[in-house]
Order: C-alpha cells, then sequence, then structure tokens
C-alpha cells in the first residue's frame, strides 16, 4: 500500500532546482519516516542489506535526513514496504486520520516550500508520540476517525 509520494507535491513546490523541489515535495514524509527510523520501524526492505542498513544509520545519526532517506531508498514513494509490522499498524491509522493536519499545525506555509532541515522536528516527534499514545492505549477507535471528504464508500 502507498502511504504518500513525493511526485504527488512537487508542482506545488517553489521553483528552483529540480533536486531542491525533490526535497522539498519529501520534506513532510521524510520528517514522518525519521520519527519511524528512530523507533526501529524500518522494514525488512530496507534492514535486510548492508546498504540499508547503512542509510539507517545515516538517518539516525542525523547525517541524512529522512526525506533523503525517502528520495534515495525508497524512489520518493512511502509504502508499507518500508515500515515494519508495528510501524503499519500505526501508519496506516494516522496517514488517513491526522497526519496532514497535524504536520500543518506545525509547518504551516513552510509545507512543501523547504528541506526538512527547516521543519520543527522535536514539535512534530512530540505530536506523533502523542497520536501513538492515544492510539496505542485505544483511546482512538477506528470508527471515530473521520473519513476523508474524497472517500465516499
Amino acid at each position: 500500500m502507498k502511504y504518500e509520494d513525493a511526485s504527488w507535491h512537487y508542482d506545488s513546490t517553489p521553483e528552483g532546482p529540480d533536486d531542491q523541489r525533490w526535497e522539498a515535495a519529501s520534506a513532510h514524509i521524510g520528517v514522518y519516516l525519521k520519527w519511524c527510523i528512530l523507533r526501529g520501524w524500518a522494514g525488512e526492505l530496507h534492514t535486510s542489506d548492508e546498504f540499508g542498513q547503512k542509510a539507517i544509520l545515516a538517518v539516525k545519526s542525523g547525517e541524512s535526513s529522512g526525506a533523503k532517506f525517502l528520495i534515495d531508498q525508497c524512489d520518493c514513494k512511502f509504502t508499507d514496504e518500508d515500515l515494519s509490522e508495528e510501524g503499519n499498524q500505526f501508519t496506516s491509522y494516522y496517514m488517513e486520520a491526522s497526519f496532514i493536519d497535524d504536520v500543518c499545525s506545525i509547518a504551516g506555509d513552510q509545507l512543501m516550500r523547504v528541506p526538512e532541515s527547516k521543519y520543527d522536528f522535536g514539535a512534530l516527534s512530540q505530536v506523533f508520540e502523542q497520536r501513538h499514545k492515544s492510539w496505542e492505549s485505544g483511546e482512538i477507535q477506528e470508527e471515530q476517525v473521520p473519513k476523508p471528504w474524497w472517500k465516499l464508500w
């Protein structure tokens, strides 16, 4: 299952060099992917070989960003293959429930305009953690999550 794709957002980024536009289109996805990697939720696709493990370590150490990982390791597409089972359980709920609203609440007008390094990772991490904690404790049930306006079924 595809959760997100930077190509969906490329045309919304400011004019400029291609690499900067891809970085901006990937930033909001990358900040979440970085949080997932730091939680140990990287999928077998990335953990099963040395190349993927090095990329994960680069994100964990701060040497690389989640957006760069998304671009280089995931071809700009964030899918269920990128996460562990536990990561997918939460992410499949969170992407539909409030992910983009949460990122917008922190990033504001920077969304899809700046690289991941300009996002407030600490503030976003706190929001992600709180959402995960609420989900994990059962405070939020799937039927409480409103369907997106575009889902008619």
